[in-house]
């Protein structure tokens, strides 16, 4: 894959800052990455004029200056000032400060490693992130502890996080009545939050339960305390396992929980990548999907998602939509595999 990056003025500020100004011949950058996963970057820098920026700052006499005009590489530089005798502070603070700033006289991989800090982070959503219904409590501890969660525990942390709480803290609850009113608080404001679009059906709620373990049911569920997320729907009076819903609810509700925490933990310099958003979901629900999309994500994110649904096309915007497809110049591909 091979993508073209602009830097922005933000950017192009903190490398003058950093190297001097007017580094980059162009503001363009290259990055390919293959098969092996790593990042190649193709970079056009102006050595001269770090090398400017570094000999007009060292404060060296005239003499000195003399002694490292015409080199056409910080390697060049280094070398010299290595090379004789140092009786100047300001040529032995140049050659530390060199030495610090470019250890192997490199100014490409260094600046590459200063940019790629700058590179927006890529979050990547499928289809089968999904939140798990029941969750024990001791075995999430123990999967934190060991850096051992899977998705599904990942976006119950993020659903404990939304509402300002996390397993550690529910785990510490001691009272019935606290541990009853802390867990109202978090189903009331939920509802809310994931309610406001999932307009299929108004009568749903949120409910969540925190019981001991029973020796009967499998592992983990048979030891310590589990947690429990059911919906209620109120115009029936009854309640179903989270996991029994629909699998367009449960996606739906999984990537408005998981969604709800980017800002909070990854900071608004995203991408964010959707694998056939909302496949389970029939078009109206899609509809959801999208104003959400465009309310909650878009403002803040850069969006790019695939679909294969003219539903999660908006119709309003499609100078946004781009067709992709797979193609192979069959004569050629015959040519070259038949010698």
């Amino acid at each position: 894959m091979t993508t073209k990056w602009e830097l922005e003025e933000k950017d192009i500020e903190a490398l003058s800052k950093e190297f001097g100004k007017n580094i980059l011949k162009n503001n363009a950058i290259i990055i390919t990455k293959g098969y092996d996963n790593k990042r190649n970057w193709k970079i056009e820098i102006d050595e001269k004029q770090i090398i400017e920026h570094y000999l007009s700052s060292a404060e060296l006499e005239k003499e000195e200056l003399a002694e490292l005009n015409g080199s056409e590489t910080l390697a060049d530089i280094i070398d010299k000032l290595k090379a004789k005798d140092l009786p100047s502070d300001h040529k032995s603070k140049l050659l530390e400060t060199l030495n610090k700033t470019f250890p192997k006289g490199d100014p490409v991989e260094v600046i590459t490693n200063f940019l790629e800090k700058r590179l927006p982070i890529f979050l990547y959503f499928a289809e089968f992130y999904k939140m798990l219904g029941r969750v024990s409590i001791n075995d999430l501890l123990t999967r934190k502890s060991q850096k051992n969660l899977e998705q599904g525990h990942r976006i119950f942390e993020a659903l404990l996080s939304l509402v300002g709480t996390d397993a550690e803290d529910i785990n510490k609850i001691g009272r019935f009545e606290e541990l009853i009113a802390e867990l109202e608080a978090i189903s009331n404001r939920l509802s809310q939050e994931i309610f406001e679009y999932w307009s299929q059906n108004r009568y749903l709620q949120v409910e969540f339960r925190f019981d001991a373990a029973r020796l009967q049911d499998p592992p983990p569920y048979n030891s310590g305390f589990i947690f429990h997320t059911r919906i209620r729907n109120t115009r029936h009076g009854v309640t179903v396992s989270f996991d029994e819903r629909s699998a367009g609810f449960v996606w739906f509700f999984s990537f408005l929980i998981w969604f709800s925490q980017l800002k909070r933990v990854y900071g608004e310099h995203l991408f964010i990548l959707l694998d056939d958003p909302g496949l389970s979901l029939h078009a109206r629900a899609q509809a959801d999907l999208l104003r959400y999309i465009d309310e909650k994500l878009k403002p803040y994110y850069q969006v790019i998602y695939t679909t294969h649904s003219p539903f999660m096309i908006d119709p309003d915007n499609l100078i946004s939509v781009r067709t992709v497809e797979d193609v192979v110049a069959e004569e050629n591909f015959r040519n070259k595999n038949t010698g």
